[in-house]
């Protein structure tokens, strides 16, 4: 309904409240005798929005939301600062006040692990408690399944990572996922890739206990160091082509490579971590992983074989080490397409025989890309 004539209203122009300007329509129901109210109510408190007569320009001093006007032809004005009526407003704004309570709620309607009623109410939420044979020391990471603690064996104190997964808030996929996960880190013995020790099964609730690994992400030390420079970089990565030499081997595909799943250690020992999208079918059509990291033929949505991707993931995070930065970047998916099928730009100073290994495995074509075990063959090993 539009607002015609005299019925001039001024309101706070808050974009984050839907809920606000869904309402404000009733202004036009309001009388014309130059005065409109309107109020609404969150979390039990009455906000009044505005309270403004006709030829009323009234406005807080000091606030950085300007007012808006609407006359008959819905323009909006600004209203000048010579025209406000200076007072002094309250050191606590019920505005803002109610923008954080919403917000707040906004957050805890969307988080998968304290939207179940059951799951909000469980000890496994806190850092503290224990389960079968572990016992909870903190928390060291978050993720959209469940958490990761630090934990420590009661027969021994031996310390371990507790990764949960809280099994009221996923889909019966994510669960048969799970179970691929547990199965495959049962079988995979390799001093670079994280080691299950146990499984522990709630009601709720599928913790598994991992090895603790003292260190941080590659992301996180790149973040904190700045790039490598090459002998460091060979180092690191190195070990990351042995450890997917071995999963090839082993028909197993990672599928979701990235800086984030790799711890690394002082000494600069790595060990890969996350299996969650990892199997070991022979070909994939589904899209999965972190969109900077995925392989040309992963966006186009038809059959693929996981091996080469893994290693066309592998190429962008040598780049990362050795630049600080991703090689492809893009807001959009479609933009992203666009700029993997184009050859990579070096602008970076950079070694001729790291730029051809990066270029090798970052080719196009799946059949000529480096294998793990021709790119530990690469003169920039020897």
């Amino acid at each position: 309904m539009k607002l015609t004539g005299s019925n001039f209203h001024s309101f706070h122009n808050f974009n984050s409240f839907d809920n606000t300007r869904r309402e404000l329509p009733k202004l036009s129901k309001s009388n014309r005798d130059g005065s409109a109210n309107l109020f609404v109510s969150r979390y039990s408190n009455f906000i009044r929005l505005a309270s403004a007569a006709p030829n009323d320009r009234m406005q807080e001093t000091g606030s950085p939301i300007k007012r808006l006007v609407f006359n008959g032809n819905a323009q909006r004005i600004d209203t000048t600062p010579e025209s406000r009526v200076k007072h002094t407003p309250p050191s606590t704004s019920p505005l803002k006040l109610t923008r954080e309570l919403h917000l707040r709620k906004m957050h805890l309607e969307r988080s998968p692990i304290l939207h179940s009623p059951k799951v909000k109410s469980d000890s496994m939420l806190t850092s503290k408690g224990e389960i079968e044979g572990y016992r909870f020391i903190n928390v060291i990471g978050k993720g959209s399944f469940g958490v990761v603690r630090l934990g420590s064996k009661i027969a021994d104190g031996s310390l371990v990572a507790i990764k949960t997964y809280y099994t009221l808030t996923i889909s019966s996929a994510k669960v048969a996922s799970i179970d691929k996960e547990i199965e495959l880190l049962r079988n995979l013995k390799h001093e670079y890739i994280i080691q299950l020790k146990d499984v522990v099964y709630q009601p709720h609730c599928i913790h598994l206990v991992l090895e603790y690994f003292e260190g941080i992400t590659l992301k996180s030390y790149v973040k904190l160091y700045g790039k490598c420079d090459e002998p460091t970089a060979r180092a690191i990565f190195k070990q990351l082509l042995e450890t997917l030499k071995y999963l090839d081997n082993k028909g197993v595909s990672h599928r979701d490579l990235k800086p984030q799943n790799i711890m690394i250690s002082d000494d600069l020992n790595i060990k890969l971590i996350d299996f969650g999208l990892a199997n070991d079918k022979q070909s994939y059509r589904n899209k999965c992983g972190t969109l900077p990291y995925m392989a040309p033929e992963m966006h186009i949505r038809k059959e693929y074989i996981g091996q080469p991707a893994d290693m066309w993931a592998s190429g962008c995070i040598l780049f990362y080490i050795l630049t600080g930065k991703i090689p492809f970047r893009a807001i959009r998916e479609a933009d992203l397409i666009k700029l993997v099928r184009r050859k990579l730009k070096f602008s970076f100073d950079l070694s001729d025989d790291s730029v051809k290994l990066i270029l090798n495995l970052l080719d196009q074509d799946t059949c000529s890309r480096y294998t793990a075990e021709e790119a530990l063959m690469h003169s920039w090993f020897l």
